[in-house]
């Protein structure tokens, strides 16, 4: 059966600088002239987002109603630093997806090339907003993959194991040797994984070591493992 590589999005195969908290804090800044604190808006954003509740199924909702639901959020940090404007949603939801912003992580294209060349097939798995294949499009990698799952599509968040049942939907395998998980968050990535008995590799020089997974500090030390994975040597 075809090996199929399962990939995080945000901090994997790329990244956008400060994420959530980060955007937040550009919008203040560029649009309406205020230097925000940056702890003010991480407190704001450390609960509320779908991906939060993992254990919840959400309905699967398009673009516009995905927002919405996350419009208190936003609003509230934006009033905490000052800033009161109807607007700001919109402002927030175009810097945030801007393609210029995000930084496609070094080397990435080679290892999904050498996925694609040796018979395995690539899948984005990732908690993000119902835009990432249009982002993954606009960044120009999407031919890279067979799919690009989103949580904001599907309504099911990392770890949660019913983020599977899409994946064996698309890939008609439901054998975990045949998978490898590959991401930088231990709680969504491997817990997605473990629930599975599927291989997981963390990627980061961060990457806390565990016996539990595998670990990779950037993109080229992936190439070993994913080689043994698809059975190279």
């Amino acid at each position: 059966m075809k090996k199929n590589i399962l990939w995080d999005f945000d901090g994997t195969i790329a990244r956008l600088p400060g994420l959530w908290s980060g955007t937040m804090k550009v919008v203040l800044k560029d649009v309406y002239n205020v230097v925000a604190d940056s702890e003010i808006i991480k407190a704001h954003f450390s609960s509320g987002f779908p991906w939060h509740r993992p254990e919840k199924l959400h309905d699967a909702l398009g673009a516009e109603e995905w927002w919405d639901n996350i419009k208190p959020i936003l609003y509230q940090a934006a009033h905490a630093c000052g800033v009161d404007d109807d607007n700001l949603m919109q402002h927030f939801r175009n810097t945030f997806l801007d393609v210029k912003r995000w930084e496609i992580t070094p080397n990435i294209e080679d290892v999904l090339q050498l996925v694609k060349d040796n018979g395995g097939s690539n899948y984005i798995l990732s908690n993000h907003v119902p835009e990432l294949p249009e982002l993954v499009r606009d960044l120009e990698l999407d031919t890279y993959f067979d799919e690009i799952i989103s949580s904001g599509n599907t309504g099911i968040e990392k770890p949660n194991p019913a983020c599977f049942d899409r994946v064996v939907e698309l890939a008609q395998n439901n054998n975990p040797d045949d998978y490898l998980m590959i991401g930088d968050s231990v709680s969504a990535d491997f817990g997605f994984a473990s629930s599975q008995n599927i291989k997981c590799i963390i990627v980061g020089v961060q990457a806390p070591s565990s016996s539990r997974y595998l670990t990779a500090r950037n993109m080229l030390d992936l190439h070993p493992e994913i080689e043994a994975f698809l059975g190279l040597h």
